[in-house]
This record gives structure tokens, C-alpha cells and sequence, in this order.
């Protein structure tokens, strides 16, 4: 999914779900997309309130896996997870998603995974860069 694509999925999602945008929140390759860093992604990885992924659960498969937190797999091209209270958030033209704080934690941990594809794991890296990039240039400009 280009841009367009994941704006439009983010929409039909905050319909599905009957949340407000704040508390659907696009993570990881996603919000790359949104931010103009990566140009396609194949899925929505979002973060949600517990009490949303809790209902969602009822109608869906919560999938446990050790070592991994909680998940849904809602379609083939969205998977939902339990928003912490903790995290950093933006808002990118009505798309609620990571900071770009939160999005550089996140990718510095996935370049760090021993059993990640090289491939990405170089990927991430690479990301990363991107995202300092961005953050220091908004904070010269601010």
C-alpha cells in the first residue's frame, strides 16, 4: 500500500473499530509511509486501547506467542495490538501515529533482533537514519 492507500485503510479502520483517530494508532512501516520515508508497505500494524482490543477479541482470534505481545490478525492487512499509555504520539494530517521518538526506539530495537532478515534488519538501520534526519531537521525549524 502507497500513501493513498494506507490513509484510506486507516479510514475504513476508525469506522470498523468506532473509535476516534487518537486512539488508533499506525506504528512501524506504516507511519513510515505516511511520513514519505518508505514509499509502500504490505500491512497496517496498529496500536488500539485495551478495551477496543478486547472487544475486537471477541470476534477475533487473539493471537499469544512467547517472548511477543498480544495480537489480532483483523485482515490480511491489518494487525492490531494494545496501545501502551506510555508512547509517543503525532499527528500527521488527521493519521494518528508514533512520534518520531517512538518510531526511532522501535526501529533501533527491530535492527537488534537476532532472528530478523539481515536484509531488514539493514533496512531499519537505514530507517533510523531517516527518521534522526527528519527530527533534527523539525528542530531546527521550530
Amino acid at each position: 500500500m502507497d500513501k493513498t492507500a494506507v490513509v484510506a485503510r486507516y479510514k475504513e479502520l476508525l469506522e470498523e473499530l468506532g473509535s476516534p483517530a487518537n486512539e488508533v494508532i499506525l506504528t512501524a512501516g506504516a507511519a513510515l509511509v505516511v511520513l514519505g520515508i518508505r514509499g509502500k508497505v504490505k500491512s497496517l500494524d496498529v496500536d488500539i486501547p485495551v478495551n477496543v482490543f478486547n472487544w475486537v477479541g471477541t470476534k477475533h482470534e487473539i493471537i499469544v506467542k512467547e517472548g511477543s505481545v498480544p495480537r489480532i490478525k483483523l485482515s490480511d492487512n491489518v494487525t492490531l495490538r494494545i496501545l501502551e499509555d506510555t508512547i509517543g504520539l503525532s499527528n500527521n494530517g488527521g493519521v494518528w501515529m508514533y512520534s518520531l521518538s517512538e518510531l526511532i526506539t522501535q526501529k533501533r530495537y527491530l535492527s537488534t533482533m537476532k532472528d530478523r532478515d539481515e536484509d531488514r534488519r539493514l533496512n531499519d538501520q537505514m530507517e533510523v537514519y531517516l527518521l534522526l534526519t527528519r527530527r533534527s531537521l523539525k528542530m531546527m525549524t521550530t
